[in-house]
């Protein structure tokens, strides 16, 4: 953002993070105050104390997970990424662009899946798709093509600020949803500026068609800003050539990371 743009945001930003906290952000000042938070740590401390004001209690949790509804807003597109067969390198994308959902949010607390791996156990992901009655985790499986959404909790005493999140299926192809690769000519440089708190949303929704039966979600926190994508390609490559299978990935090799791993069965529409 230019010195201009900083300034302005810096400008909104308290009265945007009051609104935000009594319910009344619009999507479109949602989405900038979330990138205004990332990369100022004034106004970062400000959402943190209003944060800490709100609790930890029940109604708090309700409050921010109809943030979280408002925050994946309607009018987003579903957002396309490059899913990639490692040991082809040239795998073409299968991401697929959805029409616009109306996301509201889940009406109970989401049912964690998976374990936290390697590190503080103040990391977590939830996921989430439409079903009948608006946002809702997902459970046990996905539609291939579905798009998902995603939030989570940074509250390790580590203090990571990048998120690396993908997929990988039997066939140890690699599916992106952040950081975006959209060309497979241009990795993308580190992980996904990410802020700590719990509940916290990424503002996409991202659809891929996976070529398995069933997919493990990995989301590595890090402090490791050198870490990206090549490195977990190339770390994936090393486990397929160890004749390693998918489905006893536990943990993901990599130093320095806090890591939660989902795993979900793939149902075909």
């Amino acid at each position: 953002m230019t010195g201009l743009g900083h300034w302005l945001a810096h400008r909104a930003a308290p009265r945007a993070i009051h609104d935000h906290f009594q319910g009344g952000l619009s999507p479109r000042r949602e989405r900038a105050l979330r990138a205004h938070l990332v990369e100022c740590g004034l106004c970062r401390a400000l959402y943190d104390c209003e944060l800490l004001l709100e609790g930890e209690g029940a109604e708090a949790a309700r409050a921010r997970r109809r943030r979280l509804g408002s925050a994946l807003f309607p009018e987003a597109p579903v957002s396309a990424r490059l899913p990639r067969r490692v040991f082809a390198l040239a795998a073409a994308a299968a991401a697929v662009l959805l029409a616009v959902l109306w996301l509201r949010p889940p009406e109970r607390e989401p049912r964690e899946k998976g374990g936290l791996m390697d590190g503080s156990r103040r990391v977590s992901l939830a996921v989430y798709v439409r079903g009948a009655r608006g946002l809702v985790p997902a459970r046990d499986e996905l539609e291939s093509g579905q798009p998902l959404a995603f939030a989570y909790s940074n509250e390790a005493a580590e203090g990571y600020d990048r998120l690396l999140l993908f997929a990988v299926d039997e066939t140890w192809s690699v599916y992106w949803f952040y950081p975006a690769w959209t060309d497979p000519q241009a990795a993308p440089a580190g992980g996904y500026p990410i802020l700590r708190g719990a509940d916290l949303e990424l503002p996409d929704q991202v659809a891929h068609r996976y070529e398995g039966s069933r997919v493990w979600l990995v989301a590595l926190f890090t402090r490791r800003h050198e870490l990206g994508v090549r490195e977990v390609e190339a770390a994936v490559e090393a486990m397929r050539r160890r004749g390693e299978r998918p489905d006893g990935l536990a943990h993901f090799p990599l130093a320095g990371t806090g890591q939660h791993i989902l795993s979900l069965r793939v149902r075909r529409p």
